[in-house]
């Protein structure tokens, strides 16, 4: 844990920049949504910083470095504090530095968007769009979370459908980092040298801007469907997965009573699994053929246009945004990850089904 005269003296060395020291404030800036999880409650409940310093521009941050290095402070990033597994929690007190200040787009030029690493997603998306592009893969919580965090601590989401995880090659071009030394070098990693500081949460380099690449935009179309069966949803989805003449940039399965747990029971009637589905609008006649094919009907559609960025879109009961909507109801409940191997999916799914039956 950090001694008071080491946190005066770090307090002292950086009294010109921003510096919270508020009790309250430093306990919600030490906090994400690890309370998803019981265990991580537990084992984080008494983590805090002993300061927040909320930096300006790159110098600042050499700075915020260099002392910390010079008095032996543990450092900790922050983004928007959107993760779910206490990355940005200090496990041994010390420094949160909030990265949300260094939010400027760069560039945008031939499908890539250089953007600085406090930079909010859905920005990067408003921006990019203008000029024929967009991002290729957005979390479910966009409208808060930063290039930063989606990269050093997320993993993919909405468009992961068509590219994969944020760590895949080819998402990511390059970033520019500084490293934690006394005096901190600037580096330019392109490539998989960049992929280094892939899911690492800051701690072997600051990222303080990033290139992702971009992929065309799309006039898209939101559908919200319903199954009377789970593993018929499941085979749709298997299916249009697979098409690759659909352009799609989600597709989420809720088995019953999920849809009605995570406020869709107006659209979705219990019994009955939901699909949240989003897809080119010049592929939304295949989708409605395949989903009538497996017993599906159309319970919802709506202009991704008109409801992006807002609480509207599927995209908000989709990836983590469904757990979070189950929470405000039952405050019991957590969840867990599984990854299933495609030949092996539905295989898979119809064994978790069974098996949760069963019990």
């Amino acid at each position: 844990m950090v001694e008071k005269q080491q946190l005066a003296a770090l307090i002292s060395e950086l009294s010109d920049l921003s510096l919270i020291t508020d009790p309250g404030r430093l306990e919600r800036f030490s906090r994400d949504f690890a309370w998803f999880s019981p265990i991580l409650t537990e084992q984080l409940a008494d983590k805090r910083a002993d300061l927040v310093v909320r930096p300006n521009d790159e110098t600042e941050i050499k700075r915020v470095i260099a002392a910390c290095h010079r008095h032996r402070v543990p450092l900790t990033l922050r983004g928007s504090g959107t993760g779910n597994y206490g990355q940005c929690t200090p496990l041994e007190g010390g420094v949160v530095m909030d990265m949300s200040a260094l939010n400027q787009v760069r560039w945008i030029e031939g499908g890539v968007a250089r953007v600085q690493a406090g930079t909010r997603l859905v920005n990067i998306d408003k921006e990019a769009r203008p000029k024929g592009w967009e991002m290729r893969l957005l979390p479910s919580t966009y409208r808060l979370a930063t290039a930063g965090g989606f990269y050093c601590g997320g993993f993919g989401g909405v468009g992961s459908i068509t590219y994969g995880s944020i760590g895949d090659p080819g998402n990511v071009l390059g970033v520019r980092a500084l490293s934690l030394e006394a005096e901190p070098r600037e580096l330019e990693l392109r490539g998989r040298e960049a992929l280094d500081l892939y899911h690492a949460y800051g701690v072997n380099g600051i990222i303080t801007e990033i290139e992702f690449a971009l992929a065309p935009a799309y006039d898209w179309q939101e559908a919200l469907l319903t199954f009377p069966d789970f593993m018929e949803a499941v085979r749709f989805c298997q299916t249009l997965g697979r098409a690759s003449g659909v352009i799609k940039k989600l597709l989420t399965v809720l088995a019953d009573p999920l849809p009605q747990m995570c406020g869709l029971e107006e659209q979705v009637p219990a019994g009955r699994t939901a699909v949240l589905c989003i897809v080119a609008k010049p592929s939304f006649d295949a989708t409605r053929e395949l989903c009538e094919q497996y017993g599906g009907a159309i319970a919802l559609t709506q202009e991704h246009a008109d409801v992006y960025g807002t609480a509207h879109s599927l995209i908000e009961h989709a990836w983590n945004h469904t757990t979070l909507h189950i929470f405000k109801r039952d405050k019991g409940i957590t969840y867990l990850q599984s990854g299933f191997r495609p030949w092996e999916n539905v295989e898979k799914s119809s064994k978790c089904i069974v098996t949760s039956a069963m019990r």
